[in-house]
């Protein structure tokens, strides 16, 4: 879980950085690869939250989803949502950075999802949930729960800290327990899964004093 909440994090801080577009439905070059940078540590992140064994997912984790909502989805993440709101007003280059690491995202989450079920489709699409159907707030809420997040303001060395704490865990556990994935997996990440974890915890630390409105609990 501590993967995913440091993955609603970066959310927060790409969705940050895609906003400063003003509508204007472009970004700066030097901010099109910061967003593309920020892409490229949800895929590491989907990598990490996502790297238990089948058996595990199967056994424990799935079964738990489904108590919660028999259709229980990734859809209803609402600091992904706004990401996707923001991303839908820009319009970047088919061949650019930021096109190019969504592509990356997508090869990671679809082949994420096919080791950890490699057989029958999601909760969502096993129920019949289609994308475009929206999102209520009550999906949202139950999101939050499942995964432990209470949301509110906080400033932003409130938030770093809290990011940072997370990021440590995990750079320890990939220390103590390296991740054991397929090797075209990686070969989709700009650097190695600890390469970007300290990366993260770099840029995280430099973050400046301002208010974020969000708080991710600890299980």
């Amino acid at each position: 879980m501590i993967g995913h909440h440091v993955t609603f994090g970066v959310w927060r801080m790409l969705a940050d950085l895609l906003a400063g577009s003003d509508g204007s439905g472009s970004l700066s070059e030097a901010d099109t690869a910061r967003a593309a940078w920020w892409y490229d540590c949800y895929s590491a992140l989907l990598l990490y939250a996502g790297s238990c064994t089948p058996e595990v997912y199967a056994l424990s984790i799935r079964p738990r989803m489904a108590a919660k909502h028999p259709a229980f989805s990734g859809l209803w993440a609402r600091d992904h949502e706004r990401v996707a709101d923001l991303l839908g007003t820009l319009r970047p280059p088919r061949d650019g950075v930021l096109k190019r690491a969504l592509k990356r995202n997508r090869l990671v989450h679809m082949t994420v999802a096919q080791m950890l079920v490699p057989e029958g489709a999601s909760l969502f699409k096993g129920h019949g949930g289609r994308a475009g159907n929206g999102v209520t707030d009550a999906e949202r809420a139950l999101f939050d729960e499942f995964f432990l997040v209470s949301r509110g303001v906080v400033t932003q060395a409130d938030f770093t800290a809290a990011m940072l704490s997370r990021l440590v865990a995990i750079r320890e556990d990939l220390a103590a327990d390296p991740v054991d994935a397929r090797a075209e997996v990686f070969d989709l990440l700009p650097t190695d899964l600890p390469g970007m974890i300290e990366e993260l915890i770099v840029v995280v630390g430099r973050s400046s004093l301002v208010e974020v409105p969000v708080r991710a609990a600890l299980p």
